[in-house]
């Protein structure tokens, strides 16, 4: 099969090598990936990629735009002032009329504007819109106009018309969408079909763990922010450099995706809106270091393909997808969205009267159980809905993952052993994070600030007082049912010397709050991973593997000497216990260490197998569960000494999995997706209801 001449972009393009010699160019559709080295682009750094065009500033300062497709340049007025950061911003392609380059320093009242090929010099503009503590973050163009977004999440417009000589800001009054004030968030504009959008980006304070992705759609009618869950056959691409945007029936991939990557690291992740869900991809497994931060290239030609005979056949490694089949894939989504909603139409029809079938399932489900055989017969014969009514199931007494799935709004159980996914209702966790589950509780917070535990299985709710610290890690010692149990909350303040914890039981009015270890050392810093507790005592894992303890009776907190930090990579930390030993697992990407405490000699030790144990690890709950070697059935002894992650892959609900026998993962890392909202859960003691098509239509205690 010959290689298309026309492929659509966009491109994810890396410079590596020495002095920049090589670059890398990735291209989402095809997932094919072709190295060249472009003599124009060799020694120099990228400031903007916009509109297909590249703004390149080589080691003496001079500045040229330059199209790595077409390969023709421009040059650029040099700038002789000097600024360690800039936000750049080109209003049109160079070859347009009346296009403008404006550059501005960041956390400068200053900024330098040049119409290309008619300026022969940058002008120099001064401006007092922003208050002492703001300045420019974000500058896009739509509709001719162009926005920029403040340091503080202000919105205004920079006025670079032909009537204004020199481009003048002014900001709107537009109120900022609220932000979590207690995590690190990273805000981008995009422009899209000639619409303006916000994304905010939401991490752990200390890590690059993404926590979600919250998009707002600009109404210029109302001059205000709204909140989106979709932004449909879209796609967006989001850089510091400049955010992009394209459709993505053109582009050959699945709609309603954020596109986005972290420093220091050559894979690509993907935010799925609907499902919730973030996938990563392995771009160009062969690049070698060093290699700069990656930046998008986006084709702006009317079909939105690009001539790729300029991509020399040598050194290139192509794999080949049918496009023509992906973008069938995307239409027959549409069709059963289409289909779906009519569905739904439908299903909205007002009655007059209630039949029976209309009778509510837990009720049904409570006949059910009481009902002999042969009468179970009897009412499954009545009306349709009630011959999809099936006895109760026995679920497997393993953990299960609990995950939301936006596309159908119901939460998800999946079961490890059976491999089963179970879907239930849950209206009460809509919107909630999961930050620790423990004995079938869970412990969520809500944007509006709110904290509580609820049991999804009972539907009790506890609340607890409103937490408006950006704590790393939280957990609690015991059931909230009890009278002993203690909520503990921990996280470094300004500088990574200081340590806060904050305390709290079900039923107090407000939280405990102690600042601790203020300039004591050694330093510690919190791992975002759950606390475990155990002896009456909170053990945190800090980065590196060294601990801290909180002794809940004596109100102390200490920072371990032993065992000693491991030098290792930044990467993924858990800390769990297990059969009373507590164990560290390092997750790098498809690395996989385990450790346990020697704690006659207090040192981590690695473990080459888990023996009887199996681990099951996400971002909020990691558990342990034993494998006994009474054990009957063949799928739970084949669980053991196995680690499962929150991971899944990207066309199933194939789950991943490390085999420590083996040393490898079940299935490939780089094509397997996590939902942002999900934590294992323990199952045990429950039975659950199942209709026909494995949804959870009630849930009663074993012990009944």
């Amino acid at each position: 099969m010959e290689v298309q001449n026309k492929i659509l972009g966009p491109w994810l393009v890396f410079q590596h090598g020495k002095h920049e010699r090589s670059q890398t160019f990735f291209h989402m559709a095809t997932g094919s990936y072709h190295v060249r080295s472009i003599r124009q682009m060799r020694k120099k750094d990228v400031w903007l990629s916009s509109h297909g065009w590249l703004l390149l500033r080589d080691l003496s300062g001079r500045l040229c735009l330059f199209n790595p497709i077409s390969l023709i340049e421009f040059e650029v007025p040099q700038l002789t002032k000097k600024h360690y950061d800039w936000i750049c911003f080109l209003s049109a392609p160079p070859t347009y009329p009346n296009c403008h380059l404006i550059l501005i320093p960041i956390k400068a009242s200053i900024c330098y504007s040049c119409k290309i090929n008619e300026e022969t010099k940058f002008s120099e503009v001064k401006f007092n819109c922003f208050d002492e503590n703001d300045y420019f973050s974000d500058v896009i163009c739509c509709k001719g106009r162009t926005y920029f977004l403040s340091h503080q999440g202000r919105f205004g417009e920079i006025n670079v018309g032909d009537d204004n000589y020199f481009p003048t800001p002014r900001l709107l009054d537009v109120e900022t969408p609220r932000a979590a004030g207690w995590k690190r968030t990273t805000y981008f504009l995009v422009e899209s079909c000639g619409e303006v959008f916000l994304v905010y980006q939401t991490f752990e304070v200390t890590t690059n763990w993404i926590l979600s992705f919250t998009v707002f759609k600009m109404d210029f009618s109302q001059m205000r922010w709204v909140h989106v869950k979709s932004i449909g056959d879209r796609l967006f691409f989001l850089s510091e450099s400049c955010s992009q945007s394209c459709s993505a029936l053109k582009a050959g991939l699945g709609g309603d995706q954020i596109f986005f990557f972290l420093p220091n690291d050559i894979s690509l992740y993907s935010f799925h809106m609907k499902e919730g869900s973030i996938s990563v991809y392995l771009t160009c497994p062969n690049l070698q270091p060093p290699w700069k931060t990656p930046f998008w290239v986006m084709e702006t030609s009317n079909e939105g393909n690009v001539d790729v005979k300029w991509m020399r056949q040598s050194n290139v490694k192509i794999n080949k997808v049918d496009r023509k089949r992906m973008q069938l894939i995307t239409i027959n989504e549409k069709v059963a969205k289409l289909k779906a909603a009519k569905e739904t139409a439908i299903m909205k029809i007002a009655v007059d009267e209630r039949p029976w079938s209309d009778l509510p399932i837990e009720i049904a489900m409570s006949i059910v159980r009481r009902l002999t055989p042969v009468a179970y017969a009897r009412m499954r014969s009545i009306c349709t809905s009630w011959r999809s009514i099936t006895l109760p199931t026995w679920l497997p007494l393993t953990p299960c993952l609990i995950f939301h799935e936006e596309t159908d709004g119901f939460f998800k159980f999946f079961d490890p052993l059976s491999k089963r996914v179970f879907a239930a209702n849950i209206p009460e966790l809509h919107g909630a994070t999961f930050h620790f589950s423990k004995g079938g509780w869970l412990l969520v917070s809500f944007e509006d600030g709110s904290i509580l535990f609820f049991n999804p299985f009972t539907k009790e709710r506890i609340n607890l007082p409103d937490l408006d610290y950006p704590f790393s890690s939280i957990s609690f010692s015991s059931m909230p049912t009890s009278l002993d149990c203690i909520v503990f909350a921990i996280f470094n303040g300004g500088f990574f010397d200081d340590i806060w914890i904050c305390t709290c039981s079900p039923g107090a009015q407000s939280w405990a709050t102690y600042l601790r270890g203020e300039g004591v050392y050694p330093l510690f810093r919190v791992e975002a991973t759950n606390p475990v507790f155990r002896n009456g005592v909170f053990y945190c894992l800090g980065q590196q593997g060294n601990r801290g303890v909180y002794n809940v009776i004596e109100d102390t907190w200490n920072v371990l000497k032993n065992p000693m930090p491991l030098q290792l990579p930044i990467g993924l930390c858990f800390l769990i216990e297990s059969e009373g030993q507590l164990l560290f697992v390092y997750n790098r990407r498809t690395q996989i260490h385990v450790f346990t405490l020697d704690e006659s000699k207090m040192v981590w030790v690695e473990v080459e197998v888990l023996e009887d144990s199996t681990l099951f690890l996400s971002r909020s709950t990691s558990l342990a569960m034993t494998v006994h070697k009474e054990a009957t059935t063949g799928s739970i002894r084949d669980m053991k000494n196995k680690i499962y992650f929150s991971r899944f892959r990207r066309d199933s609900n194939d789950a991943l999995f490390y085999h420590m026998e083996s040393k490898s993962h079940h299935l490939d890392f780089y094509e397997s997706k996590e939902f942002i909202k999900c934590t294992w859960i323990d199952t045990t003691g429950f039975e659950f209801g199942l209709d026909s098509r494995g949804n959870i239509l009630t849930v009663a205690s074993r012990l009944r």
